[in-house]
Order: C-alpha cells, then structure tokens, then sequence
C-alpha cells in the first residue's frame, strides 16, 4: 500500500480496531509526508467449499447447455407421424 498523496511506500499503523465480523479498522500514518488516512481490512474466505461450489455450478451449466441444444433439435427429431399412438394419425389441435 501507498500513501494516497505522496505515493510513499513508507506508511505506518498508528491505530487499530476491530469491527463487526471479520473486518479490522486502521487509521495509517505516511512516513514520509504524515498525510493520515483510514482503511478497512476484512478477511477473504478461501475453502475448499467455495471451490466444490464453483465445480458443481460448471457442471451444471454444462448440463443446461446440453439440454438447451437437444431441446433446439426437439422439431428436427420429433414429426407429427410420431406423436400418434398405436398407427393412428395424429389430430390437429392448433388454434387458427
């Protein structure tokens, strides 16, 4: 981190606090210039589950794409000739 007016690397702590959850207050102090400034710092969440979520999302995705283009199909694969049972014709019930 720099310092937001001289672009220090020189920066120090000169107060910390804990907030609700995972996050931390900070007021920093540059080293160089004494410009003072407030950050909050909260953990990041790395776990394996975020990770099997991500894997299952994908996967799921994939599935719904592979579904999506056989429904494309759907009028190519399926004729009216197929839909009739026991060698009947099919009846027309479209609205016109």
């Amino acid at each position: 981190m720099n310092c937001p007016r001289c672009q220090s690397p020189d920066i120090g702590i000169a107060d910390s606090r804990p907030k609700e959850g995972n996050a931390r207050w900070r007021r920093r102090r540059c080293e160089r210039c004494g410009f003072r400034w407030s950050t909050i710092e909260m953990a990041a969440i790395h776990t394996r589950a975020f990770a099997d979520l991500g894997a299952a999302i994908k996967d799921m995705q994939k599935r719904l794409a592979d579904a999506e283009r056989l429904l494309a199909l759907l009028p190519v694969l399926v004729t009216r000739d197929d839909w009739a049972f026991d060698g009947e014709e099919a009846e027309d019930v479209s609205h016109q």
